[in-house]
């Protein structure tokens, strides 16, 4: 038995889907049309198919992870993430998994600016009303 078949619901994936054509869409089947979405959705993936290879508990976990540093950040009105001094696409990668996450799970995170002395990209972060 493997790991994913363990787990309750089936293996951990995005809430938003990509069809066949390319075109992604909401967990309600919405299709999603705003550019940065897009944008945000194609970096997200690419964070998920970079840790592929981990075990399962430990995808779980990270994501368990970020959904708790959400959380916190949500108190405070913003986030940040340690990205390095450059935006790579790798740092790119990352940020859009937390906000896609975020998304997902009912809070908006906002436009991140890279502080390239503190090595973090920050974000206010909010319960859309």
């Amino acid at each position: 038995m493997t790991q994913s078949s363990k787990r309750p619901g089936g293996p951990l994936k995005s809430r938003f889907i990509q069809g066949l054509g390319g075109e992604w869409r909401d967990p309600f089947g919405k299709r999603v049309t705003h550019p940065l979405v897009l944008r945000d959705l194609g970096y997200h993936a690419g964070f998920w198919e970079r840790h592929a290879g981990l075990p399962e508990k430990t995808l779980v976990e990270m994501r368990k992870a970020m959904l708790e540093s959400i959380e916190k950040a949500l108190a405070a009105g913003s986030i940040s993430i340690f990205v390095g001094p450059k935006l790579s696409d790798e740092a790119r990668e990352k940020l859009s998994a937390y906000k896609i996450l975020a998304r997902e799970n009912g809070y908006e995170i906002g436009l991140f600016r890279h502080s390239k002395s503190a090595h973090t990209a920050t974000a206010p972060i909010r319960t859309p009303e």
